[in-house]
């Protein structure tokens, strides 16, 4: 079974158009240097995928990724 970390890291590997490998990647070194000094780690996971969006968003010329959908985030559209 994926983890959500594996499946976070592959959908921002589709929606970036970037292979998984290079985000996978990325999102190690995001985590490893979050986890420098870290004295709560349960968030580190999520934290450092928002780390990895906001550095292919910059690397991809600031280009705005599909918005995710509310009913894929389990949320009900207002």
């Amino acid at each position: 079974m994926k983890s959500h970390h594996q499946r976070a890291i592959e959908f921002l590997a589709r929606e970036a158009q970037v292979p998984v490998d290079e985000v996978a990647q990325l999102y190690e070194d995001a985590r490893t240097k979050l986890e420098v000094g870290a004295r709560i780690k349960g968030f580190l996971g999520i934290v450092a995928i928002r780390n990895v969006r906001t550095t292919l968003r910059r690397r991809n010329g600031f280009r705005r990724f599909p918005a995710p959908r509310a009913e894929a985030a389990g949320r009900t559209p207002s």
